[in-house]
């Protein structure tokens, strides 16, 4: 027992601690999805969403 936790209740926060997290951490990362940096460097690598996040312009459309 370390600090009022048993090993058993110990492994149950964590686990719960660590889904919580991955929520987060995911929810963050598709609500940034839209932020150039986050798309080009971090959802552009992840294989099969990399075609998904291409958000070129054709450059008959691109106005410059």
């Amino acid at each position: 027992m370390v600090a009022g936790f048993t090993i058993p209740s110990a492994v149950q926060a964590g686990t719960l601690a660590a889904s919580f997290g991955v929520f987060a951490g995911t929810a963050a990362l598709f609500m940034l999805g839209e932020v150039p940096r986050v798309r080009r460097d971090i959802l552009q690598q992840i294989p099969g969403l990399d075609t998904y996040y291409d958000r070129r312009v054709a450059p008959e459309d691109n106005p410059f």
